[in-house]
């Protein structure tokens, strides 16, 4: 993708410029500002807003058929879960649990978060538990998914511990 030190000391302002399949979602750390499709072409042209200097590891971008759902914190924060579409009715657990967590983060340590938007992902073929990329944290779907007629409480309670610890990297 791009030549970087990978060196949490080293920081930079990233802007993002994603081509992707018509037809597909593109998403990354910023909020998109721009989408544009040539005409007769089957490529879209995502662009997203700069971030604030953050270490690159930190970077994120996905492409896929991604559906959300939609809310926003007391700080007017816009958070969006995103899945599969099949998965998009699991979602709602993680969608309060992470606004009622930036909401007491920002109340509780007097600190506004510094993005207009945070996005959570979930993947179904993800190595890692979670990842907590700024602004668009990427997770293993059975850590952010759930469905209160299939799981168990202890994978409710599991979902919550997942998501609230990787909004506190943010």
């Amino acid at each position: 993708m791009v030549p970087c030190f990978d060196e949490p000391d080293f920081k930079a302002n990233w802007t993002v410029t994603i081509i992707h399949p018509d037809g597909t979602t593109a998403l990354s750390n910023g909020k998109e500002i721009g989408k544009v499709r040539e005409t007769s072409s089957p490529w879209i042209t995502s662009t997203f807003e700069e971030t604030p200097k953050m270490s690159t590891y930190l970077l994120a971008v996905a492409v896929g058929e991604f559906k959300f759902v939609e809310g926003y914190t007391k700080g007017n924060v816009r958070f969006r879960i995103w899945s599969r579409p099949a998965a998009l009715s699991m979602t709602s657990h993680a969608l309060n649990t992470g606004i009622a967590c930036l909401d007491f983060y920002d109340h509780h340590y007097g600190i506004k978060y510094p993005l207009s938007k945070q996005d959570m992902l979930a993947l179904p073929d993800f190595e890692a538990g979670a990842m907590e990329n700024w602004g668009l944290i990427t997770y293993r779907e059975t850590q952010l998914l759930y469905d209160a007629n299939i799981y168990s409480a202890g994978a409710k309670f599991a979902v919550s511990s997942t998501v609230s610890h990787e909004l506190a990297h943010q």
